[in-house]
């Protein structure tokens, strides 16, 4: 990991290749006074360790909801084993690549400023188009997620009266985004507690029944779904990068952000692979582990229905959690956008008491909003890959970077040389493209449609003018700054 500066440490010097000028810090005092102003226009650094670790579980994991369907598509040996294996092909790759990337450029907008440093402004705005569409359909998942848990909780609500809770929901996540990342971070913690609680009461009231020989059961390879399983199991692990985009917020990121990651990364493994080992030798018919089955499950191993509620309750919070965090991550995704003058720079402008981007708040909750109206089904295959379209880019843009920037002092920097990035970026595109082929047909489409909007979209950009690189002057406490390079 090397040495971890201060935020005032100078991290380079020389120029970069293409339209990236990179200064050393003192040649940016001469500019402190004049600088001061533009740095009380950006949102303070408030987030903790605590508060990205609750934040960056609930947009990773939130707890082992989801994970019933590898269970029921191929047994609890095949999904035991995955769940001890997988995270080293993907989820490691990606939190140590959002780990360097999020390290070497500590600011609002993560992987948009990522692509665009490493592959030009073109490159850069597909990569925030891309995402902006993604982060609608994604954060559309969790207000029906709610829904389905809160009328188990409370059937009269019917269909309809849980849709509408699960707008209600979407409105407050939208609230506090707006009055404040830190409070978003708290919020997180809490519900982090919340959603964990009743999975370790699952796992104490399952490994005191438990059968060792459950672990090993399967189903015959001819009715394992490996389709499913597969998918399940690559969707589950996903969302490492998410928390870069608020990396401008994060007290201390260098030494935050990685240290957040291991945290997360073995606080998942317990959660996902613990429960389900205590669950399955008293639910062992394969076939009723389907979506939202934790309950049922955890009835049967506490004989009555105190658990399974719990288990509801945790649910609820999980997916209220997931999506208040899901729309400060993609709200400063956009707000990066309009300070690289990829958007117009009004949709950028911070809340004059809370020092929050507001309006890009605003078009995100209205957005989501919207896709709530797609089937669930519809949303999740579409989520997928749009999802690895934009990872893809983020891995190419670390191999780039490490070649355009080598002299670059990285405050967190993945090991091994070549053959560490090789790992890193080889297993990550490789699951992107495996995530990417197990979607169904509405993925194809909606991939086809959102690339071919991007193109649209940057070219009458381009051509009304609005669309001009303008210098992009970073703060001073900042160690980095980017300019347009001199013709």
């Amino acid at each position: 990991m090397g040495r971890t500066p201060s935020a005032d440490d100078a991290v380079g010097e020389g120029k970069s290749p293409g339209n990236v000028h990179l200064e050393p810090v003192d040649q940016l005092d001469a500019r402190v006074a004049s600088s001061m102003s533009a740095a009380k226009t950006n949102p303070p650094r408030a987030l903790s360790l605590l508060q990205v670790v609750g934040m960056l579980f609930l947009l990773t994991s939130g707890g082992g909801y989801g994970l019933e369907p590898i269970v029921g598509a191929a047994g609890p040996r095949w999904a035991l084993l995955a769940m001890l294996v997988v995270p080293w092909l993907w989820a490691l790759p990606q939190a140590l690549m959002a780990s360097e990337l999020a390290t070497l450029i500590p600011e609002d907008g993560g992987y948009v400023l990522w692509v665009e440093a490493a592959m030009g402004p073109f490159t850069g705005f597909q990569q925030g188009w891309w995402s902006f569409v993604d982060s609608l359909v994604d954060n559309a998942l969790f207000p029906r997620l709610f829904s389905d848990y809160i009328v188990r909780v409370a059937p009269v609500l019917g269909v309809y009266g849980s849709w509408f809770c699960g707008l209600l929901v979407l409105a407050l996540c939208t609230i506090v985004n707006i009055l404040g990342v830190s409070i978003v971070g708290w919020v997180a913690v809490l519900f982090t507690v919340v959603v964990i609680s009743p999975f370790l009461l699952i796992c104490v009231f399952g490994f005191r029944q438990t059968r060792p020989e459950a672990w090993l059961s399967t189903r015959p390879l001819t009715e394992v779904n490996w389709r499913l399983f597969l998918a399940a199991l690559l969707w589950n692990w996903c969302g490492f990068d998410s928390c870069s985009t608020i990396a401008g917020e994060i007290v201390d990121v260098h030494r935050t952000f990685p240290r957040a990651m291991v945290i997360v990364l073995l606080l998942t493994m317990m959660i996902f692979t613990l429960p389900i080992a205590a669950a399955v030798s008293t639910n062992h018919v394969w076939s009723e582990w389907r979506d939202a089955f934790w309950p049922t499950a955890a009835n049967r191993l506490a004989g009555g229905h105190w658990l399974g509620i719990l288990v509801s309750i945790g649910g609820m919070c999980s997916a209220a959690g997931m999506l208040s965090s899901l729309v400060a991550t993609s709200s400063r995704a956009l707000y990066g956008m309009t300070r690289m003058e990829m958007l117009p720079g009004g949709l950028g402008v911070l809340h004059p008491r809370f020092r929050t981007p507001w309006v890009c708040v605003l078009i995100i909750g209205l957005g989501t909003g919207c896709f709530t109206a797609l089937p669930f089904n519809v949303l999740i295959q579409i989520d997928s890959t749009l999802y690895c379209l934009k990872v893809a880019l983020e891995f190419i843009a670390l191999a780039v970077l490490r070649r355009k920037w080598p002299d670059r002092d990285r405050p967190f920097r993945i090991g091994g040389g070549f053959w560490g990035l090789f790992y890193v970026t080889g297993c990550g595109l490789f699951c992107c493209m495996a995530m990417a082929v197990l979607s169904g047909l509405w993925s194809a489409i909606s991939a086809a449609i959102t690339v071919a909007t991007g193109l649209i979209l940057y070219g009458m950009l381009r051509f009304s003018r609005r669309f001009q690189r303008a210098p992009a002057t970073r703060n001073s406490a900042s160690p980095w700054t980017i300019e347009e390079a001199p013709a």
